[in-house]
C-alpha cells in the first residue's frame, strides 16, 4: 500500500454509548472527498430514523 494512502472510517455515536460504522475507504489525501461524506451522511440518517 502507497504510505500516502490511510484507512479511514467515518462513526457516528449514539446517546447509549453505541459506536455505528457509517462507511469506511482508502483516504488518498488529507482531505477527505465530498462524495464520501455525503454518503456517510446519508447512512446516518437511516441510523437516526
Amino acid at each position: 500500500m502507497d504510505k500516502d494512502m490511510k484507512n479511514s472510517v467515518l462513526t457516528k455515536s449514539t446517546k447509549k454509548g453505541t459506536r455505528v460504522i457509517l462507511y469506511g475507504f482508502i483516504k488518498k489525501s488529507q482531505k477527505t472527498p465530498k462524495q464520501e461524506l455525503n454518503l456517510a451522511k446519508e447512512r446516518k440518517l437511516e441510523v437516526k430514523g
